[in-house]
């Protein structure tokens, strides 16, 4: 969200954190080609991790690579946490990066203070779509949200998951691409909407790419997308289109909830804590 086109000029410094060189670089080279040019930390010492973190201008985002040798990934997200309440400063985006895809990992990982996880393996696109969600994002209510997929299963799937994480929002779910994209230009009040990439009559990236043309020929402010795919290619495209973040099918209610937290900082929503407590299934996303 925010201003699509401009998002790297507001960026001053981005810590990209791995114990891996080549992780560090593939991370790095993914946001320089969005145009920005991030610091490069090996996480091998965690204690210059922290000090480049609280070292100024304090960064606008930090990408952590989770798979950090001889180190806790979580309890270093947690240092870096208590430090900022202890000296009174505003937390700074973190986004972590792990190929463990277990809920039990990953709900430490946010319950210590991560705002967003990534599951390896990324694309370039991911980086600098998750990047640009985390720096430009601003706490706004989140009241209504649109569910487009051809798949009626899909849509009540993801219907419940955010009802059940936030009992305030409303949830409206379309089976029609071209009825959702007409609801979306009706209703100027949905705050998100979620679409599946494969749709017959109407893919979700010609979807996304007919609203994003929309808003600029109206002036009007952008909508959050999140779009939803198993097919990695489908993604990537949806993410050039104008999709905020992407996840992957079948629904993984953790992944789900994350992700529109990340976008919707201000939003209260109740996080997933075991599988058998929620419906989805692993993600698959390629």
């Amino acid at each position: 969200m925010g201003d699509r086109g401009t998002w790297a000029q507001q960026v001053r410094r981005i810590l990209v954190v791995s114990g891996h060189e080549l992780t560090r670089l593939l991370l790095s080279q993914a946001l320089i080609e969005g145009g920005i040019a991030p610091e490069a930390i090996d996480a091998s010492d965690g204690s210059e991790v922290l000090e480049r973190r609280f070292s100024d201008p304090s960064p606008d985002l930090l990408i952590l690579d989770t798979g950090l040798p001889g180190q806790d990934p979580v309890g270093l997200v947690r240092a870096i946490r208590t430090r900022e309440v202890e000296h009174g400063l505003r937390p700074v985006p973190i986004a972590s990066v792990t190929e463990t895809l277990a809920d039990e990992f990953r709900l430490q990982l946010i319950e210590a203070g991560t705002d967003l996880v990534l599951a390896e393996p990324i694309s370039r696109l991911d980086v600098v779509a998750a990047a640009r969600s985390l720096v430009t994002c601003v706490p706004r209510p989140l009241r209504r949200v649109l569910v487009v997929d051809d798949q009626e299963r899909n849509v009540r799937m993801a219907r419940l998951i955010l009802e059940k994480a936030a009992p305030g929002i409303r949830t409206e779910g379309l089976t029609d691409p071209r009825a959702g994209l007409a609801r979306c230009q009706a209703e100027p009040h949905i705050d998100l909407l979620i679409i599946n990439g494969y749709m017959p009559g109407l893919e979700g990236c010609e979807l996304i790419g007919e609203l994003r043309a929309i808003e600029a020929r109206e002036g009007s402010a952008p909508m959050a997308i999140i779009i939803e795919s198993g097919a990695s290619d489908c993604l990537d495209r949806a993410l050039e289109a104008g999709a905020d973040l992407a996840c992957g099918l079948p629904w993984d209610s953790v992944e789900l909830v994350v992700a529109v937290r990340a976008l919707f900082p201000g939003a209260a929503m109740q996080l997933p804590f075991r599988r058998e407590q929620h419906p989805g299934g692993p993600r698959t996303r390629s």
